[in-house]
């Protein structure tokens, strides 16, 4: 069983949906900001820090931001988050942050975290496992748990 963005497209995957994990607008702790609220437009500005190609997250977040389709994206590749952070800390560009990482990739780090309007921008989080599997019972009540308490801490 993982944990993964949904929609998983695999006939012998079976997957459960979790909760819509946000994104939010990372930049230096430094930058001064008009706005209280992220917008789309604030990404046009400057350059925007993704994991490398081919990886998952990269995709999400071109997708969620309308930026896949914009010819001026000046984009940088990297190879994890924790050096995106950094990057972002130091001044280099600016990054979407999935808000599930938010407590570990921030912690100690100089930045400034903006929400978007609503709608914001996000990617749905689920369970998966194989549709073969004899543990589907506690992958589902894993999955009941994991709802609750990510209910709890959002209320």
């Amino acid at each position: 069983m993982v944990l993964i963005a949904l929609p998983v497209k695999h006939a012998d995957i079976e997957s459960e949906r979790l909760f819509a994990d946000h994104f939010l607008l990372a930049l230096p702790r430094s930058r001064r900001m008009p706005a209280k609220m992220a917008t789309p437009g604030l990404m046009m500005r400057d350059r925007l820090l993704l994991l490398e190609e081919g990886h998952c997250l990269r995709d999400q977040v071109l997708s969620v931001s309308g930026l896949r389709k914009k010819q001026n994206v000046r984009a940088s590749g990297a190879a994890n988050l924790s050096t995106i952070v950094q990057m972002v800390a130091n001044g280099n560009g600016i990054t979407l942050l999935p808000e599930i990482s938010i407590d570990l990739e921030s912690r100690n780090v100089p930045l400034r975290l903006m929400r978007f309007a609503k709608p914001e921008p996000h990617r749905i989080l689920g369970l998966a496992w194989r549709r073969s599997s004899p543990r589907k019972r506690d992958f589902r009540a894993l999955g009941k748990l994991i709802k609750a308490i990510h209910k709890r801490n959002h209320e």
